[in-house]
C-alpha cells in the first residue's frame, strides 16, 4: 500500500496518475481472483473431507437404500 501511495506522489502528470492507479487496480483484482480460487479449493476439500466419513457409514455415494 505504501508503494502505491509513493508511486501516486511521484506521478508527474495526470496520465501517469491514471497509469499508476490502473496498474494498482489490476494487481488488486488479480490478487482477489487468486484468493477466491484458493478459498474455493479449500471449501471443496473441506466438503469432501467432511463427507468422507459419511460415505464409509452409509456406503458409496451411488448406493441405493433398501
Amino acid at each position: 500500500m505504501f508503494e502505491y501511495a509513493h508511486d501516486l506522489l511521484q506521478a508527474q502528470s495526470m496520465s501517469e496518475l491514471v497509469d499508476v492507479s490502473t496498474a494498482h487496480s489490476r494487481h488488486q483484482s488479480e490478487m482477489m481472483t487468486e484468493q477466491t480460487r484458493e478459498l474455493a479449493s479449500s471449501a471443496q476439500k473441506i466438503g469432501t473431507d467432511t463427507a468422507r466419513p459419511l460415505t464409509s457409514v452409509f456406503g458409496s455415494p451411488g448406493a441405493q437404500m433398501s
